[in-house]
């Protein structure tokens, strides 16, 4: 439970920058369709995102050498030491998710997201309850996120091409 707390506290703190960009982007690209440079602002934001997702990686995978500072438990260093791979992956996941979420907003899509949300969490909450231990939740988690990101994505594809045939 330990590792979980601490690992769920530096989450909390890396997810600041994620929903930011989540927000901006609902926000900059209704604006940016006027002006037909929609596609443009959704690199960038993506592209920011895999910076943001990479130094957050460099940062999580080297904060194991620097836990005993919160905890000097040597069963809570070594399972974070030991998930730690696994939580870098769904920060990174979960930040995108987040960044493509606020990207479909600012298409006012959102039943259809909302739906695939809804309708992964069920299978998911049944796999969490069977997991043994925490690297199988976390394995479990990272597969439902990278579909659920995989959806999102081509929502977003499919968007950007309804929005050239209207264009045309």
């Amino acid at each position: 439970m330990a590792t979980q707390i601490i690992i769920m506290k530096f989450m909390n703190i890396a997810n600041i920058l994620y929903r930011s960009l989540s927000i901006t982007s609902s926000t900059i690209i209704p604006k940016s369709i006027l002006k037909n440079e929609d596609k443009t602002i959704q690199k960038r934001l993506l592209y920011w995102t895999n910076i943001i997702g990479f130094v957050q990686g460099v940062v999580f995978l080297n904060f194991g050498k620097y836990v005993h500072i919160f905890t000097n438990d040597v069963n809570v260093i070594h399972l974070l030491k030991t998930i730690s791979k696994y939580v870098c992956i769904y920060q990174y996941l979960d930040g995108l998710h987040s960044v493509i979420e606020g990207i479909l907003q600012g298409y006012q899509s959102f039943i259809l997201p909302s739906t695939i949300s809804f309708l992964l969490y069920i299978p998911m909450f049944y796999f969490i309850q069977i997991s043994n231990n925490l690297i199988d939740l976390w394995i479990y988690i990272n597969s439902f996120m990278m579909l659920k990101n995989v959806m999102y994505y081509i929502i977003l594809t499919k968007k950007n091409m309804v929005k050239k045939i209207k264009c045309r």
